[in-house]
């Protein structure tokens, strides 16, 4: 009986295991089914209760996670088994756990080397039970877990001052904390920790004091830790500079010069460090052995100024050039202070050779510290130089004066200078100034030299930096101009016009119009020994008129001659009387042109064909004899008459040869 029962459950369990579609893989079937084809219709104690086994993927699947490792939930979905448990899987991390309980939660130490920071997104899980038999089964579909990151390991944050910019008041913060943490001031984030962990941060416009800066590690919503940083400016300010009044500084002489400042703030402690250096104005210097400088100072409401009790300006040293000195500035005594609104000055002598005269200022720039802070100004105090001497008022032309016209004078003096132009009794001769001379020292004036005038004298009165001087007086003599005459000549429009006349020997001269604008250009030309001056000049086809007038130039005077008028008139034209040619003999031509003029005869390309010049008759007639050559067709030629400077060419003739 007991035999006959075994063989029977051993049918029935090979009949189950060849019917079912499964495997105890993750890839098994959804579905997992057993029975036998020899199943009665009903139950009987003799045979196997046919058995169905369904298993699918879990459900409610999700992860969490620590620093010491991750958390798998997942709900099985099994039937027909006698257990319903999880298989889950991580690929390339060594995760492979089955059989276990997920539902409420199955906890997975971290693999070592899976990195902190480090994403696995890969994983998944899969129903997983045993039938009644004792075989396990897996559902043949899974469900992702989903991104999987192992956190960092949180790391305290630190915090350390790594600069500060007095201007605007700026702190530089570096430290570290867990990387990827938010770094918070304020309730707002200042930072991000990066791969490494590093983080700096700024604060700006902090005030003056010391500041306690504290910077908050978050992780996500999650308050870890915080670190506080103090930081301290002192006041940049607590000296100022201050504008002091003008000075004037006279010429080859030594004065001393002040450079004012004042206390910003309660100084209530000596100096440690403080430099005071001193730039001289423009064209003056410092003595060679300048070594110290006593200062004074006195309250912020006005009174005496006093001296400091010792030196206060000590160690000088003055520059190869002396154009600046520099002192170390020390305390004056153990109760040295400086309460708000002190002015404290310190003088130096300043050396003027009187050669560089103008405006300048006295630099003085101060820096320090205290224990209240420190100070790095500027103090300026305004000067004028005074010339020693004004320089000498110095002719360079006119060499001569033109009577009866307006003659420029010029030279040099004083640069900066104001001048009045004066005869021997002091009175202003020339009127409009008083003028000024330029910053290079050049002069000049323009003045009227009446006509029968021989000479013309005059002084310069020059006036600069307190100094009031007059030249020696100047005499320039008179050179006339010799009137200018035109020679008598006939003006054409539209033509190459010659004009010549006489003039002042020796002179320049240039053609002008009405307005003095010059109409002939290449000026100026000169008028030579015999006085004779000549130029030629288109005038206009059409013009009624043509003006001009000589300006001649001699020895720094300039003369400008009445306007001359011209009228031009027309040139007759050129005909010609012959009709025909016979070749190879000398023909006669003849025709008509221009009374008087002068005429050549020569070919389209301007050369002459029939030597020499020839003159048009007075009634207006022409003619020339001229070979024809043999076997030529036609003869052509140009007339070019010339006459009162005017040259003109006629168009291209053709007479034809006869039959």
């Amino acid at each position: 009986m007991y035999l006959r029962t075994a063989l029977i459950a051993l049918i029935t369990f090979v009949a189950f295991v060849l019917s079912t579609i499964a495997t105890a893989s993750p890839t098994a079937a959804t579905t997992l089914t057993a029975s036998s084809s020899a199943v009665a219709d009903g139950p009987s104690p003799h045979r196997v209760e046919p058995r169905v086994l369904s298993l699918r993927a879990p459900t409610n699947v999700r992860t969490t996670v620590d620093q010491d490792g991750f958390t798998v939930f997942a709900t099985p979905d099994c039937s027909g088994t006698k257990t319903c448990r999880s298989w889950f899987v991580v690929p390339g991390t060594g995760v492979d756990v089955k059989d276990v309980t997920t539902t409420g939660g199955y906890f997975v130490p971290w693999p070592s080397g899976w990195q902190e920071g480090q994403t696995v997104s890969a994983g998944y899980v899969h129903s997983y039970g045993r039938d009644i038999f004792g075989f396990t089964w897996a559902s043949r579909e899974h469900t992702l877990l989903g991104p999987i990151t192992r956190p960092r390991a949180v790391r305290p944050i630190t915090a350390r001052l790594v600069g500060q910019d007095d201007e605007p008041r700026t702190a530089h913060i570096a430290g570290t904390a867990t990387p990827g943490a938010s770094v918070r001031r304020d309730d707002r984030q200042v930072a991000v920790a990066d791969g490494s962990g590093n983080w700096n941060a700024s604060a700006a416009d902090l005030p003056i004091g010391t500041s306690r800066l504290v910077f908050e590690q978050w992780i996500g919503d999650a308050f870890e830790d915080d670190v506080p940083v103090d930081v301290t400016f002192l006041a940049r300010d607590l000296l100022v500079g201050v504008t002091g009044e003008t000075v004037t500084l006279p010429g080859a002489s030594e004065t001393t010069v002040r450079a004012h400042l004042r206390a910003n703030s309660d100084v209530s402690a000596p100096l440690s460090d403080g430099r005071v250096r001193f730039e001289a104005p423009t064209g003056t210097t410092f003595p060679a052995g300048l070594s110290t400088v006593r200062g004074q100072y006195r309250s912020a409401t006005g009174g005496d100024w006093r001296d400091f009790g010792s030196d206060a300006l000590v160690d000088g040293s003055v520059s190869t050039d002396r154009r600046t000195v520099a002192f170390t500035w020390t305390s004056t005594g153990s109760r040295w202070s400086l309460p708000r609104g002190t002015e404290v000055r310190f003088g130096v002598p300043v050396v003027n050779a009187g050669s560089s005269p103008g405006s300048g200022e006295l630099r003085m720039t101060a820096v320090g510290t205290a224990p209240q802070g420190s100070f790095d100004t500027v103090a300026r105090t305004p000067v004028v130089v005074e010339r020693g001497a004004l320089d000498p008022v110095t002719l360079s032309g006119p060499r001569a004066v033109s009577p009866g016209a307006v003659n420029e004078f010029t030279d040099t003096a004083a640069p900066g200078a104001s001048f009045e132009v004066v005869d021997p009794s002091g009175a202003v001769i020339v009127p409009g100034g008083p003028f000024t001379v330029a910053d290079d020292g050049t002069w000049s004036f323009r003045a009227h030299v009446p006509l029968g005038t021989l000479e013309y004298g005059f002084a310069i009165r020059q006036s600069a930096f307190g100094r009031t001087e007059t030249s020696d007086r100047f005499i320039v003599p008179a050179d006339t101009f010799h009137d200018v005459t035109v020679d008598p000549t006939t003006v054409s429009a539209g033509a190459v016009n010659t004009f010549s006349g006489t003039a002042t020997p020796g002179a320049e001269y240039r053609v002008v119009n009405a307005s003095g604008t010059e109409i002939v250009t290449g000026g100026p030309f000169s008028i030579d020994e015999r006085g004779r001056w000549t130029f030629q000049r288109v005038v206009s086809n059409g013009a009624t008129e043509f003006r001009f007038a000589l300006q001649q130039s001699r020895n720094g005077s300039v003369s400008t001659s009445p306007l001359f008028t011209f009228h031009p008139q027309e040139i007759a034209p050129v005909s010609v009387t012959t009709t025909s040619v016979d070749p190879g003999v000398l023909n006669h031509f003849s025709g008509r042109g221009h009374p008087g003029a002068t005429f050549r005869v020569l070919n389209i390309s301007g050369t002459d064909i029939v030597p020499g010049h020839h003159v048009v008759g007075d009634d207006g007639s022409w003619a020339f004899d001229r070979v024809v050559s043999k076997g030529a067709t036609e003869f052509r030629f140009v007339i070019q008459q010339t006459t009162s400077g005017v040259v003109t060419s006629s168009g291209l003739f053709t007479i034809r040869a006869r039959p």
